[in-house]
């Protein structure tokens, strides 16, 4: 059976091929899975999203996804760990997806001395962040339903394409859409240099760093103080980061936006690609302060954030591939659609309830994207009961693992300065007030 390739599936098939464009989550449980379960959960989860039992055909005239069969028994394996877990998580994580081959999605169960650990693999041409929390919530019910011996509900594969992104936009609407880009300046997103190290042995990587969640609860607290989002300010972090970390004195990237905000409550949709792109260009002067940055970010997030005008990249997309050549874009969409080399995620909030598997308890959990090769970098950010973990992965050098590890230690770094100066002038505002 095919199955047809939606605008977005073409947009991450191309991406997939400069960097294997994945999403991956880690899940740390307080005691074992159990397998068969699991498998037969996968297995069972195709009857909602059939592309997790496919390949993607993108080689001929027409791109589809093919069925090929592929079960849970495909997708779901155990591994014991050795002395290093880390290293056993990072191998799991570190093989490749070949979506033209599959299986597009893959699930290995770490198992340790006392606990399992579940690392999570899927293409980002079935889905982005968004939509690997959805699959999660739907996998997990499916096995605590299949544990308990509990009556599986009915399930059911909806649109995955564009339109339910317009439900409530008409012509007209649309057509202003088209006429209205955002551009925050007039710097081109693939003049930002990236990762440029050529030294050394390259080597897969995934770094990570976790702030506490009483940490990351007073950095939250200080930026609404503030006036600002906790969106705003990992932002302007990251901006003061790489702009630091590669001598510039501004950052340009890409910070994705979740499109299905735009859904109305009463649409359905399938588990899919409705993540956006927001072109940040921020200045980062030598005297400026992180609320300074701050600003800037707030003041650019709000031009996409504030009405529908950041769809137009979805519309503009999805009449590209409609109405030109598949093979067109085969030959055109490295030059003529650049991606740019630094992008920044955040990808939310965790929740327990959607991906506890029939109760079992989770010490901890993040998620994240591609293994990256040079010149592109891209953090993501998660969190889980509270604690917010930074990561970023790499295919590269010890010297470019020595910048993603700077990266990530400044942004922490500065992170708690912020706080820590915000704390201070709200002790001295008061003691003045009590004066």
């Amino acid at each position: 059976m095919r199955y047809r390739a939606e605008a977005f599936d073409i947009w991450e098939y191309f991406c997939d091929q400069i960097h294997n464009a994945t999403v991956r989550c880690r899940i740390d449980f307080a005691g074992r899975i159990d397998e068969e379960a699991l498998t037969r959960a996968v297995t069972l989860s195709e009857e909602t999203i059939p592309m997790v039992g496919c390949c993607f055909e993108g080689n001929g005239r027409t791109p589809y996804w093919v069925d090929k069969g592929f079960t849970g028994k495909d997708m779901v394996g155990v591994v014991e760990a050795g002395d290093d877990i880390e290293e056993e998580v990072l191998r799991a994580f570190a093989v490749r997806i070949d979506v033209g081959l599959g299986p597009v999605m893959r699930m290995t169960i770490v198992r340790t001395a006392d606990a399992d650990i579940l690392c999570v693999d899927i293409s980002h041409l079935v889905c982005d962040a968004a939509g690997f929390k959805e699959y999660l919530a739907l996998v997990s019910g499916i096995y605590t339903k299949l544990r308990r011996g509990e009556r599986l509900p009915v399930q059911h594969a909806y649109p995955r394409g564009t339109k339910p992104l317009f439900t409530q936009t008409g012509l007209r609407e649309k057509a202003k859409l088209l006429r209205t880009p955002i551009e925050p300046s007039g710097r081109a997103l693939q003049d930002q240099p990236g990762l440029d190290f050529h030294s050394g042995e390259k080597t897969a990587f995934m770094e990570y760093r976790v702030v506490p969640p009483e940490d990351f609860a007073a950095f939250k607290s200080a930026l609404t103080s503030n006036g600002a989002s906790i969106n705003d300010g990992l932002t302007a972090l990251y901006a003061r980061a790489v702009a630091r970390g590669l001598g510039l004195s501004y950052a340009t990237f890409d910070s994705t936006i979740d499109w299905r905000k735009f859904i109305p409550p009463d649409v359905p949709y399938g588990i899919t690609n409705y993540a956006g792109n927001c072109k940040c260009d921020i200045s980062v002067e030598p005297g400026d302060s992180v609320l300074d940055t701050v600003k800037q970010a707030a003041q650019q997030m709000r031009l996409y954030t504030e009405g529908k005008y950041v769809l137009g990249e979805a519309l503009e997309w999805d009449l590209a591939v409609r109405f030109i050549p598949y093979t067109f874009w085969k030959k055109n969409f490295a030059r003529l659609l650049p991606i740019a080399p630094v992008t920044f995620s955040n990808i939310g909030i965790l929740a327990w309830s959607d991906m506890n598997f029939d109760g079992m308890p989770i010490r901890f959990a993040y998620m994240t994207g591609a293994i990256r090769t040079r010149p592109y970098l891209q953090l993501t950010i998660s969190t889980f009961e509270g604690a917010c973990t930074l990561a970023c992965n790499i295919y590269g050098s010890q010297e470019e693992r020595q910048f993603v590890d700077t990266l990530l230690g400044d942004i922490v770094r500065e992170m708690s300065a912020f706080t820590e100066r915000s704390l201070a002038n709200e002790i001295f505002s008061a003691s003045t007030t009590e004066e």
